[in-house]
């Protein structure tokens, strides 16, 4: 997959000085360590993809392997292909540090392999199932720690050719890779913290007890809460307006919000409602149910939107409830993976299905 036919043996390249001298000349310069960490670690595998074309480059230059750079950038995206490609990559590794008289990468190349593949099996669990937050960041940080170890490898090979690249450490990136991996740095060190302290429970006033009926200290509206893990927030966590109440699901990027308003009818309501909740997913698509609330005469209206956001299965659902004290309204947002949406899609409908005003 990763190699053209007619491979050759590393280990031949003392018998060609000449091509040799040349190609070691055209060697990208030993990079700094802790800003390849960083790159790795921060640009949610990106940097790593053209990291590897690079390197195999490098090693098609060294030796006599007939490799294709171009598909090692597919290389973090396929844990298939990591089972072949990676073991193949520290084989070329090896060969090519015996060659050149630097000691050669010992068993713990296996625990190399196996650290990359189990972080890449994470990340294919993560599509499916929500985790916590920690778990994501701890995961890229592993990530980016294994890529510096092979990085100091190639460094040391490098440095031990018989013509090292000199110059620079920053004159090993080219222009594009800087235009990528820059802003994703800068968003990752601006969002990162925010969503930690979310994850930390910074935010956090109180637990609402899973399986019973939440009802407002003022006695204004009420709802379900249909399991563990419901967290009453500080206001201003997801609402940008005034909000009664405002909560987070038991996973992440679930959330819901209580309004209440006053001089607009049900009818208005439900239409602005409606034309946001659409415009704001893709391949959406919209549905509204009314009926009484519980055992009353206030009309209220059910409103589930679902589609698609940053290429995960997305969720609106709102409850609005009709009262001579004004519109009440129970809005619930959901965006995770697609295994945990199918679980929680029923009992977040429960929510705004069975959302009253008192």
């Amino acid at each position: 997959m990763f190699d053209g036919q007619g491979s050759q043996e590393v280990g031949a390249v003392s018998k060609y000085p000449q091509q040799c001298s040349s190609l070691e000349q055209s060697m990208k310069v030993p990079r700094a360590w802790w800003w390849d960490f960083i790159l790795h670690a921060s640009t949610f595998g990106l940097y790593t993809m053209f990291w590897l074309v690079g390197r195999l480059r490098e090693v098609r230059r060294l030796g006599q392997h007939d490799v294709k750079p171009w598909l090692w950038f597919f290389v973090p995206l396929f844990l298939l292909a990591q089972l072949i490609a990676l073991p193949r990559l520290t084989r070329y590794l090896r060969e090519l540090e015996r060659a050149n008289g630097v000691p050669v990468w010992g068993a713990s190349r296996y625990l190399w392999i196996t650290g990359v593949i189990l972080v890449s099996a994470f990340f294919n669990v993560q599509e499916r199932i929500a985790t916590p937050l920690w778990t994501f960041v701890f995961a890229m940080l592993v990530w980016g720690t294994l890529f510096t170890i092979l990085e100091a490898r190639f460094n040391t090979l490098k440095r031990n050719l018989d013509n090292p690249p000199v110059g620079e450490a920053g004159r090993g990136y080219k222009w594009w890779e800087w235009l990528i991996a820059v802003p994703m740095v800068c968003v990752t060190f601006i969002a990162l913290p925010y969503l930690s302290l979310g994850a930390l429970g910074v935010y956090d006033i109180d637990d609402l007890p899973g399986g019973e009926v939440y009802v407002d200290a003022e006695e204004r509206f009420q709802f379900p809460v249909p399991t563990d893990g419901w967290v009453r927030v500080s206001p201003g966590t997801f609402a940008q307006d005034e909000a009664l109440l405002e909560m987070r699901g038991p996973s992440e990027d679930i959330w819901a919000i209580v309004y209440h308003y006053e001089g607009m009818s049900l009818e208005e309501l439900a239409h602005d409602r409606r034309q946001t909740l659409y415009g704001s997913l893709r391949r959406a698509g919209c549905e509204e149910f009314r009926q009484f609330s519980g055992n009353s005469l206030n009309v209220s209206t059910q409103i589930i939107c679902t589609g698609m956001d940053l290429n995960m299965p997305s969720m609106w659902t709102t409850g609005i409830v009709e009262s001579d004290h004004g519109i009440y309204e129970l809005i619930v947002h959901m965006t995770t993976p697609a295994a945990t949406y199918q679980r929680r899609k029923p009992e977040l409908l429960r929510m705004t299905e069975e959302f009253e005003v008192l």
